[in-house]
């Protein structure tokens, strides 16, 4: 099962695009994949079907909010847009959901895909999968909901 994480978009979309970023293997976006639009669903897909998902391609952007172009360009805003309690939840958000639900089972996360459109936000779901389980930067420990 593959896992397309988009709020407006669906995987065809991505086969514009993708082929910079990881080559031939762009056409993995021609297949067919579930779609989730926001953290709840994909937590609940997640959740219910992790034995099953083999790749994830996570946006960033999830809502309208999401849609400022300064916290697509500067990553200090963007660490402060995390903190807000009151903001809708990113693929960020569901990113360290995920690492952190894999790791509580012991299993290793599927193949990771980051198709979104703000660069900011790609570099911090990417940081997510190469942190060996630890939070990308200090100033974000805490700054998920779901943390402990």
């Amino acid at each position: 099962m593959r896992l397309f994480l988009d709020d407006f978009r669906n995987p065809h979309h991505c086969l514009s695009y993708m082929d910079a970023r990881i080559g031939p293997n762009h056409l993995v976006y021609a297949l067919e994949w579930a779609v989730v639009r926001d953290y709840h669903g994909f937590v609940e897909t997640v959740s219910q079907h992790h034995l099953e998902i083999t790749t994830v391609s996570f946006d960033h952007d999830l809502s309208q909010e999401h849609y400022d172009n300064d916290l697509m360009t500067d990553n200090a805003l963007l660490l402060k847009f995390y903190e807000r309690q009151d903001r809708e939840m990113t693929g960020y958000d569901c990113a360290l959901w995920m690492r952190d639900f894999y790791l509580s089972k012991g299993l290793e996360p599927p193949e990771i895909l980051v198709h979104s459109m703000n660069p900011m936000g790609t570099i911090n779901i990417e940081q997510v999968f190469l942190s060996d389980g630890q939070p990308p930067t200090a100033e974000r420990e805490g700054s998920h909901p779901d943390r402990k």
